[in-house]
């Protein structure tokens, strides 16, 4: 297995390790121009795609302005960003490229082959995505909710990595949860973990991009679209942190759950909020419950520093764990013979 790995460029040996007995052993690892794997996410009106290498670098980035986000459309921007970005970086061999993964903002329904996408992207919800990108890219394909994807970026990133329970608040226009256990994604029965939407009800006041947007309206300083907003013109800070007030302390409930329920050693809040603002909510959030347990460990409470492209970059990590975690193999008890 080793041989056919080394032929295949997808691990590379080292300098010979020398003073032991025997020949000297070639130290491994992984080569991390032996393959891509891509990473697309979606919001309204805006699409990203991120290229990884097998070392989990990003290497090619890509945001672009989407008004139609109908799958057709999707699915041909695709894969005119995965042709510019393999011919970018000269990979001209299709069988390098690992899959796509695709992170998409809903939940998922009907034997978890279709999800219940958000309404600017209703068109979805006919399809099996899986199927469906995966007959008009010609790659393996991966979908995720965005959240559990982004949950997978920060698992393995350099600050993430050595966590074994990580939870990550997802804030874009709407909110969403992911979690990651030892290294893997927790997805559930129907692959829906980490719905906390339904804590907050449409209408009301939530800690959501959404919710943001509304709230500076009603300031009178009118935004549209998360991407776009000029969050430095004056007066801004003043708003941002009467927002941050109202919003840190709706998210109480989901903190002293996810602590309860999951025990992490560390939670992070990301998304396409701007990084000083992610990083007031994380220095906002309430932690009495913790005080009322000093004895018990508490999480690393920290904002995201991978930006508004966490769901891409965690769509695109999905392809290669799958190479570098498989699922585990079913037992199964064999039949005795009734003779015995």
């Amino acid at each position: 297995m080793t041989r056919d790995l080394l032929k295949a460029g997808v691990i590379i040996e080292g300098d010979p390790l020398r003073g032991g007995r025997g020949q000297p052993s070639r130290p491994l690892s992984v080569n991390p121009a032996g393959g891509l794997s891509f990473g697309a996410s979606l919001s309204p009106g805006m699409m990203r795609t991120v290229a990884l290498d097998f070392a989990g670098t990003v290497i090619q980035e890509r945001a672009q302005s989407i008004e139609d986000g109908a799958p057709e459309r999707v699915a041909g921007l695709l894969s005119e960003h995965i042709a510019a970005i393999t011919q970018t970086v000269r990979l001209d061999e299709p069988s390098r490229i690992v899959g796509v993964g695709l992170a998409v903002p809903g939940f998922f329904f009907q034997d978890s082959s279709k999800m219940r996408t958000v309404s600017e992207h209703a068109a979805w919800r006919q399809h099996d995505l899986k199927v469906w990108f995966q007959a008009r890219l010609g790659l393996p394909v991966r979908i995720e909710n965005d959240a559990t994807a982004a949950a997978m970026a920060e698992a393995f990133s350099s600050e993430g990595r050595t966590a074994r329970s990580l939870v990550l608040l997802l804030i874009n226009y709407g909110i969403g949860a992911g979690v990651v256990i030892d290294g893997r994604p927790l997805r559930g029965a129907h692959g829906n973990v980490g719905e906390i939407g339904a804590y907050y009800p449409l209408g009301r006041p939530r800690p959501s991009g959404s919710d943001l947007l509304a709230y500076l309206a009603e300031k009178g300083m009118g935004e549209k679209s998360l991407e776009r907003a000029d969050f430095q013109t004056a007066g801004m800070d003043a708003v941002l942190r009467q927002w941050v007030d109202r919003a840190a302390p709706q998210l109480e409930t989901v903190l002293e759950s996810a602590w309860a329920w999951l025990d992490p050693d560390r939670l992070v809040i990301g998304g396409a909020l701007p990084a000083r603002l992610l990083q007031a909510l994380a220095e906002a959030l309430p932690t009495r419950l913790f005080a009322l347990h000093p004895e018990r460990p508490r999480p690393v409470i920290a904002a995201s520093t991978l930006g508004p492209a966490v769901a891409a970059i965690g769509a695109a990590c999905l392809p290669l764990h799958a190479v570098t975690h498989p699922e585990p193999t079913t037992i199964s008890r064999p039949q005795l013979n009734s003779s015995y």
